[in-house]
């Protein structure tokens, strides 16, 4: 069994590879605080957001899924935006391979290093 030092260690190695809340990405010093709605234009999914600085704007799936994609991927899945209610919808797949694949990541590194993640995470 590894020492504690060295759990610590691969742990730390984790953090380091993964973003930090107050490392996010930011506009002029400001994060996304929450996604409050959505709209689609010519097509498209935009989302109404929230800056921690207080003002909204409109923001591009596009751009919004490379800096917050778990974000963007659980209001996806929680609001069950799509535009084809019958057909395969590819923002829909693709919001569930986001939330699939990070939740199986974060299963594998728990497993692999035995960290034990609070109710946070």
């Amino acid at each position: 069994m590894e020492s504690r030092g060295a759990m610590i260690e691969c742990a730390k190695e984790i953090n380091d590879h993964l973003p930090r809340p107050d490392e996010s990405v930011s506009i002029e010093g400001s994060l996304v605080k929450e996604i409050i709605g959505h709209e689609w234009k010519i097509g498209q999914l935009h989302f109404k957001v929230q800056w921690s600085d207080g003002t909204t704007t409109i923001e591009s799936l596009k751009d919004m899924r490379e800096d917050y994609s778990r974000m963007s991927a659980q209001y996806i899945l929680g609001n069950n935006v799509s535009r084809h209610k019958r057909a395969v919808d590819r923002v829909l797949q693709w919001a569930k391979k986001v939330v699939r694949d990070l939740d199986s990541t974060v299963r594998r590194i728990v497993h692999l290093y035995g960290i034990h993640l609070d109710d946070h995470c």
